[in-house]
């Protein structure tokens, strides 16, 4: 799956030809990336019109940092045939094309696929870290172990070490520990930047996915211990492994950390944790506090009360978010 390859040549423009001075190819890259500022209904159209102009003057798909950023504009407009299309037309895709359109594969939620891509013509291309750490993301995603460990034997025999696991590392860690390869988490974990929440997120979340609730909070207090402080992913991810007594002491740790949290996703974390262990009024006490609700707050706090014999508040509540313009999912949270 993992071979070197040497790259293919690519033919740029003529020199001196006249269409390179009205549509410089070293510049379509940076206007195709300046669509991303735009929401992606707003940049369709623009990518749509680049994409255009650029193959009538020859710029695509000859340049291939210009069909790069042209995948990726399309990945952000919700257009991923488009992308996938403009990929596929490349004569000799390079490292960075893979690497940016498994990405894109991998955002649109289509992880499997991006494997399958990228195991057929794995033979054309030699993967360097990005890439590496961008196919062990999908992996992670897809809960593919075997394609990860070889392009976590691959990635340590053929990158430098240090640079390889800063930017594969965490998501492997993730993935070793949620298929229950806590020996093989903990090998990798031991070789990332202890002081990066990022790896310790990575250990917690992994525990907590595969059910492992007191790794995770031996591992949430271990880095407590190092004085490393923790963020909204932190929480987000040791709460799934809480129980109420341990819940409250990650309650107090966000208020005292973060000011209780203002973003939305920890206030939904906190409320999924105490609706897991039967606390309806801390679950409520924390639903009145979000500022901004939206439908899985809405939804966590109805099925809270449903599961737990409040009949008659849950249906207040889905009256109360009907009125604020939202509906309930068809399975409600809780």
């Amino acid at each position: 799956m993992f071979e070197h390859h040497a790259a293919c040549p690519t033919t740029p423009l003529a020199a001196g030809d006249h269409r390179s001075v009205l549509f410089d190819p070293v510049s379509l890259p940076d206007l195709l990336r300046s669509t991303a500022t735009s929401s992606p209904s707003a940049a369709a159209p623009a990518v749509s019109a680049l994409h255009a102009a650029g193959l009538k003057l020859g710029a695509l798909p000859s340049s291939l940092p210009a069909s790069n950023a042209l995948i990726s504009a399309y990945s952000h407009a919700g257009l991923l045939p488009s992308a996938l299309r403009a990929f596929h037309l490349l004569p000799c895709p390079s490292t960075a094309s893979y690497t940016t359109v498994l990405s894109a594969l991998s955002r649109h939620g289509r992880p499997h696929e991006a494997l399958s891509l990228f195991a057929a013509s794995a033979s054309a291309v030699a993967p360097d870290a990005e890439l590496l750490s961008c196919i062990v993301s999908c992996c992670r995603r897809a809960s593919a172990f075997l394609p990860a460990r070889a392009a976590h034997a691959y990635g340590i025999k053929n990158v430098a070490v240090l640079v390889f696991y800063a930017s594969a590392g965490p998501a492997l860690v993730t993935l070793y520990a949620k298929q229950g390869k806590v020996s093989a988490a903990r090998r990798v974990f031991g070789c990332l930047d202890v002081e990066d929440v990022v790896s310790w997120n990575a250990m917690i979340g992994g525990f907590a996915s595969a059910g492992r609730d007191i790794e995770a909070w031996n591992c949430f207090r271990e880095m407590r211990m190092r004085g490393v402080r923790g963020n909204a992913r932190t929480a987000v991810a040791v709460l799934g492994a809480c129980d109420l007594e341990s819940g409250r002491q990650v309650h107090g740790y966000m208020l005292r950390s973060h000011g209780g949290g203002s973003k939305t996703i920890l206030r939904n974390a906190l409320m999924s944790m105490y609706s897991r262990v039967g606390s309806v009024s801390d679950a409520e006490h924390v639903f009145l506090e979000v500022e901004r609700k939206d439908v899985v707050s809405w939804n966590v706090m109805i099925g809270t009360f449903a599961k737990n014999g409040y009949g008659a508040k849950a249906l207040e509540h889905v009256d109360a978010m009907a009125q604020s313009g939202m509906q309930p999912d068809s399975i409600i949270d809780g």
